[in-house]
């Protein structure tokens, strides 16, 4: 155990340095982490263990009321290590489908960091529209975490605090999605295809999510306590 948090530890600078990388250059760090994939690989897998428990942490207030910390810790990273073994296999055969020639580390490790960005995001982004709500509205911000963190609570009238949060929110994830839609060139650029291909593999890798995510739903499902 000490050993792994040494090296979390010494990680730690490199880690804020990599997400400032893959956020503002999602393709060129790609690029440049493809020359060396066995090291990229392990980085991937610190570097998105690091990002869901800085996620997991930050929407630990509001999970439900009867599950323990460690239970929540314990079924988030269950569930989002079979989130990632789902769509990153979806993303790797859409690939595959138009004839890209990448290795399946190559499309894992890239899947790992961009999976770790987007979901610290959605976690902050989470965060600043519950924290909009906290400072315009108190009441309204006490029955919505009453309603998230007890089953069967009533769900509050949300008003215009809620609907401005709502838009809030939404404006956030089109960014989000932006991003995405710009990240997926790298993907591109590791399969050495043309735009018309990478076209294609992103609409097969959109209606692939369709059958994922219900078996990701599935698993969740079982799993939540």
């Amino acid at each position: 155990m000490k050993d792994l948090i040494d090296k979390i530890l010494t990680y730690l600078p490199q880690f804020f340095l990599e997400y400032a990388s893959v956020l503002t250059g999602p393709k060129r760090f790609i690029a440049e982490k493809a020359k060396n994939l066995d090291d990229a690989f392990g980085d991937a897998c610190l570097f998105l263990a690091l990002c869901i428990a800085i996620g997991l942490i930050v929407a630990a207030p509001f999970r439900p009321a009867k599950v323990e910390f460690y239970d929540y810790l314990v079924v988030a990273f269950l569930s989002n290590g079979v989130a990632i073994i789902v769509f990153a296999s979806i993303t790797h055969l859409s690939w595959w489908i138009v004839r890209g020639k990448a290795p399946t580390k190559a499309f894992f490790t890239t899947y790992m960091y961009f999976y770790g960005v987007v979901f610290d995001l959605i976690a902050f982004l989470a965060l600043l529209t519950w924290g909009f709500v906290k400072q315009t509205n108190r009441p309204l911000f006490n029955m919505m975490l009453e309603a998230a963190r007890n089953e069967g609570a009533p769900q509050p009238n949300y008003g215009d605090a809620g609907m401005t949060a709502s838009v809030l929110f939404l404006v956030g994830l089109a960014a989000i999605a932006a991003w995405c839609i710009i990240a997926w060139g790298a993907y591109r650029e590791l399969n050495n295809l043309g735009r018309l291909r990478s076209f294609v593999a992103f609409m097969i890798a959109l209606v692939l999510c369709v059958p994922g995510a219900l078996a990701v739903s599935y698993v969740l499902g079982a799993l939540r306590p």
